[in-house]
């Protein structure tokens, strides 16, 4: 990764490996991912998450703003990761295990989820994964 994509120095010690952010989810944590579709979802961590799951019990209740490429969400679901998925999915095998009850899954418009946080109706967030282009010298968020 190139060092200058990260503009706040003190934050360039915190980089690691997907598999070492992977460690840091605990069973029954309630994740946040970035992502529309294919262009903004996260595309190292989810993986090294599943690659985790196959080893150990590890399960989430998955959040976005909006659909992930079908490729995490299909990767994710085919390790076990996913035990809820909040609000919006578009992929098949994801899709299968809702219908036969084995991930839970609220189908709400998107909007309805920040408030639902925000008024404290679903768990908070304990873990978020963005997907950033670089980071400010302010420590901003430069999303992709």
């Amino acid at each position: 990764m190139p060092m200058d994509r990260i503009r706040l120095a003190r934050l360039r010690d915190r980089i690691m490996s997907p598999e070492a952010a992977a460690a840091l989810f605990a069973d029954g944590m309630t994740v946040g991912m970035s992502g529309f579709t294919r262009a903004g979802d996260c595309k190292a961590v989810p993986f090294a998450l599943a690659e985790r799951a196959a080893n150990e019990h590890l399960q989430i209740t998955l959040m976005t703003g909006a659909s992930l490429g079908n490729d995490i969400d299909k990767v994710l679901t085919d390790a076990n990761v996913i035990s809820r998925r909040i609000p919006f999915q578009s992929d098949p095998t994801l899709r299968r295990k809702i219908n036969d009850g084995e991930v839970m899954f609220i189908d709400q418009h998107l909007s309805e989820t920040v408030e639902q946080l925000r008024s404290g109706q679903i768990a908070p967030v304990d873990i978020a994964v963005v997907e950033a282009t670089a980071i400010t010298e302010n420590g901003g968020i430069v999303p992709t």
